[in-house]
């Protein structure tokens, strides 16, 4: 492998990219010492490896036991490419801008999210430029570009393998990243209408949080151990606190529509349901004393209907 090149796994890139993209604020960088680098990755090799961090503040948070840095496949912590003598090892930093201050996500976000591989790469074919590309396995090949029937291909096979996995009574959670859309992420299932049952919908938890709530809703659904209804609140759920379930029957707000749920099933045949929580006082967005610095849009409200 040329030592030069560096692979990322995207879906963790993505978030901390998503992460940069929304922060209100960012910490400086090698091209900015004395303000600011908004809407940026930073690009790092010490003495831990090569690695990619979020310049985004408040830092980036993915739950317990999770590392906030990203780390080159083979170059984390022990890793086979660590060498004493590598001029990666010596140590820099250099930020991946991903944003302007006139656009909110810039066409390297944005390609990130349209890839549809499993790696990002950064190489240096030489000492002033960085070369950012994206790859199915850790390994570069010949690339070729990606035509719009091959985007559409890798689609429709992804609709498929997602009807197969709700006809065997499972279900797959789509994980929607933040964007100037939806400055927030959006987690939801797409397989419980199979069984009859609403979708579930999060937006605005920690992913490993969403993820582990759907989770457990969905398979309890699945199993036929629960039924949700609408204005339902759950106690048992996120620990320390309620969380109310909204249904819609109603046109979608924005950008929360379970898109994939609509190809795999038809929009006829999809409801939703939201899983909203509240923040640290147990306010939920439709009370007044709700927290307006959190970031939580909802289908709905409990008197709806």
């Amino acid at each position: 492998m040329d030592d030069n090149v560096f692979f990322f796994d995207l879906e963790w890139v993505l978030r901390l990219a998503s992460h940069a993209a929304v922060t209100p604020s960012s910490g400086p960088c090698n091209e900015h010492p004395d303000g600011e680098c908004p809407g940026s990755l930073l690009w790092v090799s010490d003495d831990t490896g090569v690695y990619l961090e979020s310049n985004g503040l408040p830092a980036a948070e993915f739950g317990p036991g999770t590392s906030s840095l990203i780390y080159a496949r083979g170059w984390e912590p022990g890793g086979e490419h660590q060498d004493p003598d590598s001029p990666f090892d010596g140590g820099f930093v250099s930020p991946l801008h991903l944003r302007s201050a006139t656009e909110p996500a810039t066409a390297l976000l944005k390609r990130m999210r349209a890839s549809g591989f499993r790696f990002m790469y950064l190489r240096l074919p030489d000492d002033d430029v960085i070369e950012v590309g994206f790859a199915e396995s850790a390994e570069l090949h010949p690339q070729r570009p990606v035509t719009a029937e091959e985007v559409a291909r890798r689609r429709q096979t992804l609709i498929e393998n997602m009807r197969a996995t709700a006809d065997g009574g499972k279900f797959t959670i789509m994980n929607i990243h933040a964007d100037s859309e939806l400055p927030t992420s959006m987690l939801y299932t797409v397989g419980l209408t199979a069984a009859g049952q609403p979708e579930l919908l999060t937006v605005g938890l920690a992913v490993d949080v969403a993820h582990h709530i759907l989770n457990d809703l969905g398979e309890s659904i699945r199993a036929g151990e629960r039924r949700l209804h609408h204005a339902q609140v759950l106690t048992d759920v996120l620990d320390g606190f309620d969380v109310c379930v909204i249904e819609a029957d109603m046109h979608l707000p924005g950008r929360l529509v379970p898109g994939m749920a609509y190809e795999v099933f038809g929009r006829r045949n999809v409801r939703l349901q939201q899983i909203v929580w509240p923040d640290a006082l147990h306010q939920f967005p439709w009370d007044s004393g709700f927290d307006s610095g959190l970031v939580q849009p909802v289908i709905g409200r409990p008197a709806m209907r």
